[in-house]
């Protein structure tokens, strides 16, 4: 699905920030589905978005849960590769979405339900967000939780340019994913904190031996 040293800019919300991300090497971009969120993207804008993109870079599509968000539908729609699910993949969603060709998921979790959420099933990866994914909220990253990361792991939740390399030379995850710390408003990416983004955490995970 990834490498290591994988950087996602999420919560893209149109075909022009899909083009920033593109541009500044990141490895991937998420497009959000859950409504209540600020950056809720329409399955056809997504698709859009997807049907453009889907060869330069891996595009995520994001939701909460799977049958609030109407998952299933945007999927046929969509038809995305991957997909991350804010909730645990239940067999039955997880049998319905392979059928309709996704072939890798991530789980994302809070940090203080990683251990629970690493023995679920059906995920290729673990992101770890904030308790309030998208707020911007800092999570405690020298969490026991973090102490063994033995499956691929992608930190989120209120990293910026200014603490991603701190993140990385800490923690040492597998990625990160960054929504709130690269934006001029809300689901409204700023040039040049995508470009220095990417480039800064790209050069963290290098000296890491990340990358």
């Amino acid at each position: 699905m990834f490498e290591p040293g994988f950087v996602k800019i999420c919560g893209v919300t149109t075909r022009d920030d899909a083009a920033l991300v593109r541009d500044s090497g990141a490895h991937a971009l998420g497009v959000i589905l859950h409504r209540d969120s600020k950056r809720y993207v329409s399955p056809e804008d997504a698709r859009a978005i997807v049907s453009e993109f889907r060869d330069a870079l891996s595009c995520i599509v994001v939701v909460k849960d799977p049958i609030a968000d109407g998952l299933l539908d945007a999927v046929r729609l969509i038809r995305p590769q991957i997909v991350q699910i804010h909730a645990p993949i239940t067999d039955e969603v997880h049998r319905a979405l392979c059928d309709l060709g996704v072939n890798k998921f991530i789980r994302a979790t809070r940090l203080g339900d990683l251990d629970r959420a690493r023995l679920e099933p059906h995920h290729d990866g673990l992101l770890v967000d904030a308790d309030e994914p998208g707020s911007g909220e800092v999570a405690d990253w020298s969490s026991e939780h973090l102490a063994d990361l033995t499956i691929p792991v992608i930190m989120a939740g209120g990293l910026t340019c200014d603490n991603v390399a701190q993140l990385i030379s800490l923690v040492g995850p597998w990625g990160v994913d960054v929504a709130s710390g690269t934006e001029a408003a809300p689901g409204v990416k700023d040039a040049a904190k995508v470009a220095s983004f990417v480039s800064i955490a790209k050069q963290a995970f290098t000296e890491k031996g990340l990358a």
